[in-house]
């Protein structure tokens, strides 16, 4: 039992990029019997924050924002471009904000404010996004990149607060999250899950496409953009669903909402 787990840990620890170094300083603590099976997951997942570190960081900085009222932070968000280069749209939970004056940081500390008269508009009510259009900003992702791929196993993660990494991995590639649980099944699973200390959004089911992640993600945290460890983005972490799953909206559908409102908003 022991030896397997500890093939499974040093696959995971390879495929994050591992170094045949790190494995064997691991292999011989574990047979002084001094790295537990959690010191080990720790470990792995502290292997993974540093690869984070650098492009990804970086771009994650750029597009992850913070929607602040009277000094509280109300939502978290993803700042993109669309193909409008007046200016930069801001992307948010549409049930985690209210239509009112806010400011808009971001994780690199630049303050940016929404165009005046601009008001909070549902981008896609079945996705549950807000759009409001902000100052131009050059350095962001834009709806004219070509999507990433999200590849089931593929690592991924966002920026938090602290400006450290929570990081994941893809389990369920592109698939619709309509959820189909009785209100019984659902009044159990929320008993559950309040005994363990765990919250999740109230809008965790009925998204027409989405990307599948055991991401830790806080419901808080809910708006902030997906990245892999290469800097490329993924999507917009959209819901905490239940104890092992985070759902994120594509980046090739977020993209595809923008431009149908670009062209709506021209006619």
């Amino acid at each position: 039992m022991k030896s397997c787990f500890f093939l499974i840990i040093s696959s995971l620890l390879l495929a994050s990029g591992a170094s045949g170094q790190t494995l064997r300083t691991l292999f011989a603590r574990q047979h002084d019997k001094v790295v537990s099976p959690i010191a080990m997951i720790e470990m792995m997942e502290l292997q993974l924050n540093e690869q984070f570190k650098g492009t990804a960081t970086d771009s994650a900085r750029r597009a992850t924002a913070k929607m602040i009222k009277d000094g509280h932070v109300m939502a978290f968000a993803t700042i993109i471009n669309g193909r409008d280069e007046r200016f930069s749209y801001l992307l948010c939970p549409a049930d985690a904000v209210e239509a009112s004056l806010f400011i808009i940081q971001t994780q690199d500390g630049r303050l940016h404010r929404p165009v005046p008269d601009a008001p909070i508009e549902v981008l896609s009510q079945k996705d549950n996004l807000a759009i409001v259009r902000i100052q131009r900003i050059d350095d962001v992702i834009s709806i004219k990149d070509s999507p990433s791929e999200s590849s089931v196993g593929s690592f991924v993660g966002i920026l938090t607060r602290a400006q450290n990494w929570k990081t994941g991995a893809i389990t369920n590639s592109t698939r619709s999250a309509f959820n189909g649980i009785d209100p019984g099944t659902q009044r159990a699973l929320h008993k559950h899950w309040a005994r363990i200390g765990l919250r999740v959004n109230e809008k965790r089911s009925g998204y027409p496409e989405v990307i599948e992640t055991d991401l830790n993600l806080d419901p808080a945290e809910a708006g902030s953009p997906l990245f892999d460890r290469a800097g490329n983005w993924h999507g917009v972490a959209i819901a905490r669903a239940d104890q092992h799953s985070t759902l994120v909206i594509p980046a090739k559908r977020v993209a595809s909402l923008v431009a149908e409102f670009e062209i709506a908003s021209h006619q």
